[in-house]
C-alpha cells in the first residue's frame, strides 16, 4: 500500500430535486481539489482497476442516503465494518462485471438539516469535499492512487472481483444551479432530463406524453417551484437506508 497516496481528496457535486427534498437526483461530477483558489477545481473522473487489468471508467453511480438520527446503518454489503467515527462519510462498492458502483452517503442530523436549509434557499447543488484515507479502509486489498493524466482524478485498485471502500466527508458547501453553470459550463438539469427521459423503463411512457423539449422545460419548471413543495415532501421523507 505504500506506493499509493494516503491523502487523496476530491469534491463530489450532487444535485437535489426540489420536489423530493434530500434525494440526490444527479451526480454532476468529480472535481480536483488541488492547486485551485476557486470553489471548484478541474473536472476529473474516477476509474476502477481490478487486479492487473487496465483502468476502466465507471458508469454513473447509484446514490443512497443514510440518516444517523433514525438509527440507520450503512448497507452491510457496502460496509461490513462501519468506521468508528462521528463524521459524515461515504461508503461505496465497485462491481467488476457491471463496471458500475454504488455510493452511500451517511449523515448526522446537523448535516441533513443544513441540506434542507440550502434546498429551501434554492441552492440545489451540494459540493462534498471527500477524503479517501487509505489508513481507514476495511479491506486491505483495496487502495487508491492519483490518475497520471493531466487533470488528475482517482483510480480505485482492487486485486479481486468486487470491492468496497470508505471516504470521509470533510465539508459541505451548497450553491445555486446558476452558480454551478457559471463555474463549470455544464447544465445539470439538461443532463438529468436526458437520463430520466431516455430511461428504458419509462421511455415509451415519456414519448407518448412529451416531446423531449417539453419534458426538459417541465424539469426546469420543477426547480422554480415554491419552497412549500420541498417542505411538504421533506416531512414525508422517512425511509431509512433506501434509494431515494
Amino acid at each position: 500500500m505504500n506506493e499509493y497516496n494516503h491523502q487523496l481528496r476530491l469534491t463530489a457535486a450532487l444535485m437535489t430535486n426540489p420536489v423530493y427534498g434530500r434525494r440526490f437526483d444527479e451526480l454532476c461530477g468529480w472535481f480536483n481539489r488541488e492547486n485551485t483558489e476557486h470553489i471548484l477545481g478541474d473536472k476529473v473522473s474516477i476509474k476502477a482497476q481490478f487486479s492487473e487489468r487496465s483502468p476502466i471508467n465507471l458508469d454513473l453511480p447509484d446514490i443512497l442516503i443514510c440518516d444517523r438520527s433514525k438509527g440507520d446503518r450503512p448497507h452491510p454489503r457496502l460496509v461490513p465494518k462501519p468506521p468508528k467515527t462521528d463524521e459524515d462519510f461515504v461508503s461505496f462498492i465497485l462491481l467488476k462485471n457491471k463496471s458500475c458502483s454504488i455510493w452511500e452517503f451517511t449523515f448526522d442530523p446537523k448535516s441533513l438539516h443544513k441540506i434542507d436549509i440550502k434546498n429551501n434557499q434554492k441552492s440545489y447543488m451540494h459540493l462534498f469535499d471527500i477524503h479517501f484515507d487509505m489508513h481507514i479502509q476495511p479491506d486491505e486489498r483495496f487502495s487508491a492512487s492519483k490518475d497520471s493524466g493531466v487533470l488528475g482524478g482517482l483510480i480505485l485498485h482492487y486485486t479481486g472481483n468486487n470491492t468496497f471502500g470508505i471516504a470521509i466527508i470533510e465539508s459541505l458547501r451548497s450553491i445555486t444551479i446558476k452558480e454551478y453553470q457559471e463555474l463549470t459550463g455544464d447544465d445539470p438539469i439538461l443532463a438529468y432530463a436526458k437520463k430520466a427521459y431516455f430511461d428504458p423503463i419509462y421511455y415509451e411512457e415519456n414519448v407518448e406524453k412529451w416531446a423531449f423539449d417539453e419534458f426538459l422545460e417541465h424539469q426546469r419548471d420543477r426547480f422554480n417551484q415554491t419552497i412549500g413543495v420541498c417542505n411538504r415532501r421533506q416531512k414525508n421523507w422517512h425511509t431509512p437506508c433506501a434509494k431515494q
